[in-house]
């Protein structure tokens, strides 16, 4: 496995294709497994077709595989690219910022299904947030930077360290 092949980068913008389906958006993050000319038509194998499916069905978008991106809310299109990322199978997925543009219910929900996602695949989240009440639902463990400084702060109570 290459190293692009084991991490997945959830970027704040998203970049989902409007104009196109939320079941192509979330394919198009297994075009690495299938190198050829057809999948720039569109033309995946039936078992790539079956996992995208089941990760749109994960996160709770069954019913929404051939509607546009661009005709979704803000939180299905976060969800979209969550499985996405769940249909990639990496063991890390980084996260910039998943809940930035998301109501405060929007939110909670997606940061609790970016962590069930990562502990059913056993895999290591990574999450940039400025929510810092997201924290019990996204980490175990979380480290605060301002500057040049890090210091743990979560589980135990934030601190910053002595200069």
């Amino acid at each position: 496995m290459n190293a692009a092949a084991k991490r997945v980068i959830e970027a704040q913008g998203l970049h989902l294709v409007g104009r196109l389906s939320a079941l192509d958006n979330v394919l198009i993050g297994g075009a690495g497994r299938h190198p050829s000319a057809w999948t720039w038509l569109r033309r995946w194998p039936a078992s790539e077709r079956g996992a995208a499916q089941a990760a749109l069905t994960r996160v709770g978008l069954g019913g929404a595989t051939n509607r546009c991106t661009d005709t979704l809310s803000g939180s299905e299109r976060q969800k979209v690219a969550i499985a996405r990322a769940l249909h990639q199978g990496a063991p890390l997925l980084l996260a910039d910022e998943p809940t930035a543009s998301l109501d405060a219910d929007a939110a909670d929900e997606v940061a609790g299904l970016l962590a069930a996602v990562a502990a059913e695949r056993q895999a290591t989240l990574v999450c940039v947030v400025h929510d810092l009440e997201l924290l019990p639902r996204l980490a175990d463990r979380a480290i605060a930077l301002a500057g040049a400084s890090s210091w743990p702060t979560w589980p135990s109570t934030p601190t910053r360290p002595a200069n």
